[in-house]
Order: C-alpha cells, then structure tokens, then sequence
C-alpha cells in the first residue's frame, strides 16, 4: 500500500501500552506552507505542471488499487526538495465499500457538489475535483471556492461554472431537491474572467 513515490511512506507502527503511534517518511514541508512563504509570487506554471502530475501519479495508483484519499488539501500534501507526497491517509476508503459516504470530509473549499449535497454515495472524482481546486490556487494564490458554508460553497460554484441542469447533472438536482434547496440559476463565466493568465 505504500510503495508508490508520490504517497507518504508508512516507516513504524510502535505500540507503547495503550497508544499506537504511526511513523511516516520525513518530508520538509508541505504545499500550504511552500504557498504561503511564495505569496505574491506565482509558483511557475513548470513547477505546478511537474507538482500535480506527481499528485495525480500518486492518485491513479491509489485509485487502480480500490481506494480515494477524500481529504485532498494543499496542508496534506507533502513536499521535500521538488517531491510532492500524497499524506494524512486518515479518510481514505475503499472505492466499492458498501459503507455509505459521509459529508465530514475535506476542507470545504476543495468538496466535490456531491459531497456539499450530502451524497452518500461519491468516489474518486471527489479527489479529481480537490485536486482541480488546488491546481487554481497554486497558479493564482486564490481560493477557487471560497464559500462560508455549504450552501454558499455551492452557490460560488453554479456562480462560476454555471449551475447544474436535468440533463447535465440529475443527481445533482435530485440531492438539492433532497435538502429543499433550489439551486440559482447562473451561466457562470468564462475562465479568463477568473485567470486572466490562462
């Protein structure tokens, strides 16, 4: 489960009395803090470019093996001298689980719709979606969805690219209907409107 180059490596499992502690691969840092100390100046499109295709290596081979992180955030990816690590694997679930989903995952700047919607049932696209959210933020320093709760998160996305239809998204239609919330009818906006840069 931890032989891939691009998620952290499980080094320990040391059990003293009661207590299990887990000891991971040292990495220098992690992609909030590389974010923060580079703040006013753009990470390189090269070194985005080079960071996320490590991520998504890390993601494919985690997803080919059955499993989805849920808990994608630049503070959990882990970097150390141009390596980026898949870390805190603590919500990780297995892809065909009966199990049903739970909405307490990721920070809500980077959940899927499905998850804002209280779905019971997602997948791996929660973690394409993360990463999507990250990738924006690493090229522009900005929250791609700042919302303040889940209703807002959603309206900031259908506010951007454009809310869902019946054809387009039923189920995401169908979850609003769920929990009573009419969706705002928006076009959203051209990408350039967002990222000048793009």
């Amino acid at each position: 489960m931890n032989s891939r180059p691009n998620i952290v490596k499980l080094r320990n499992l040391v059990k003293k009395h009661e207590d299990v502690f887990i000891v991971f691969e040292y990495m220098e840092s992690d992609l909030l803090k590389l974010m923060k100390e580079g703040e006013g100046k753009n990470i390189s499109e090269d070194e985005v470019r080079n960071l996320c295709f490590q991520v998504f290596q890390g993601l494919h081979y985690r997803h080919q093996q059955g499993y989805f992180h849920r808990d994608l955030k630049p503070s959990n990816l882990l970097v150390s001298k141009g390596v980026i690590k898949i870390g805190d694997l603590g919500m990780v679930k297995e892809i065909d689980s009966n199990l049903p989903c739970t909405d307490n995952v990721t920070t809500r700047w980077y959940r899927g719709p499905e998850v804002l919607l209280f779905s019971e049932i997602y997948g791996p696209e929660v973690d394409k979606w993360a990463m999507g959210a990250i990738m924006f933020e690493m090229l522009s320093f900005g929250i791609l969805f700042p919302g303040k709760s889940s209703a807002d998160q959603i309206y900031k996305i259908c506010q951007l690219i454009g809310s869902p239809t019946k054809d387009s998204s039923p189920l995401g239609i169908q979850l609003a209907s769920n929990l009573n919330w009419k969706l705002p009818q928006m076009g959203g906006v051209n990408l350039l409107a967002v990222m000048p840069s793009a």
